[in-house]
């Protein structure tokens, strides 16, 4: 090598490296605005559609035994320019109406007499009778001279519809007689008809009126059926109840429909009673509770 030479050095290539960076760089440039015109469209797509909205799986996928995990998509469709997008409307709220909380007309449950039902003792054509509240009960005690029936009214009390109810107790019987348990009704209204609903321990129960009267001055047997709704032996307590509603009353005993009777020509209102039936010579004693008139 001459002296006029200059040393061989390993210079970098600025001059390349400069011209490929650019055409990385315009390479870039360009990819990013031909994705910028793909992804605009479609979330605008998506904006129009309203989004995309998620279906419920059926339920007979989800019974099956292999159950799908996907979640499945479906595009609600556009309405037209002349739908009406409505809200969906309000399930219909179906409420129990509870029935209305029966009237109270009259209630005893014979701690004390503060109602003041009639103590006496009495002697008449037909028995020697005498009733008395005692040991939180109603009591009647009986000795028939003759076959009928004898009762104590409901005191200050009359109606025209209502519903009794009350619990009964046969305490003593003759042996071999027939006995029954009366609920008397529009007795005491004059010019009109009453009548008494007896439960008999023969399994009988029949309805009486005084517009029929016998020969003997009875009144007339009316209905009579046979029923095993209730049982009338001693220390056993059934409940009669009765509902009088215009012209039509229903018998009821231990909460079983016994009949219902229609008479046309009862009207306004009246005493209601309680009191039992027996045959001559024979003897009894019954107990009432929780008596309850409602209307």
């Amino acid at each position: 090598m001459g002296h006029n030479e200059k040393p061989t050095t390993n210079a970098f290539p600025w001059k390349e490296f400069f011209g490929f960076l650019g055409a990385v760089l315009v390479a870039y440039i360009g990819y990013i605005g031909i994705r910028s015109q793909i992804d605009i469209p479609m979330h605008a797509t998506q904006t129009a559609a309203g989004m995309l909205a998620v279906s419920t799986v059926p339920t007979s996928v989800l019974s099956s035994p292999v159950q799908s995990t996907a979640t499945v998509f479906s595009v609600p469709p556009t309405p037209s320019a002349t739908e009406t997008l409505l809200p969906t409307s309000t399930p219909t709220q179906i409420s129990d109406t509870p029935a209305p909380t029966p009237v109270i007309l009259f209630s005893d449950s014979f701690d004390n007499n503060g109602n003041y039902w009639p103590e006496v003792r009495r002697d008449t054509g037909i028995a020697k009778f005498k009733s008395d509240v005692s040991d939180g009960k109603l009591q009647l005690d009986i000795v028939y001279l003759g076959k009928g029936y004898r009762w104590v009214t409901v005191p200050a009390f009359r109606a025209e519809n209502f519903y009794l109810s009350v619990n009964a107790e046969v305490v003593q019987f003759t042996d071999s007689s027939v006995i029954g348990v009366v609920i008397l009704f529009r007795i005491s209204n004059v010019g009109k008809s009453a009548y008494a609903i007896e439960f008999k321990n023969d399994r009988t129960f029949g309805l009486y009126s005084s517009k029929t009267l016998t020969g003997d001055g009875l009144w007339g047997l009316v209905h009579e059926e046979n029923s095993d709704a209730f049982q009338l032996t001693e220390r056993t307590v059934n409940n009669f109840a009765v509902r009088v509603l215009g012209q039509e009353f229903t018998a009821y005993a231990n909460g079983i429909e016994l009949f219902t009777f229609e008479d046309n020509d009862i009207q306004g209102t009246g005493s209601v009673g309680l009191g039992f039936s027996g045959e001559a010579g024979k003897s009894a004693i019954v107990t009432f509770d929780n008596l309850l008139i409602t209307k």
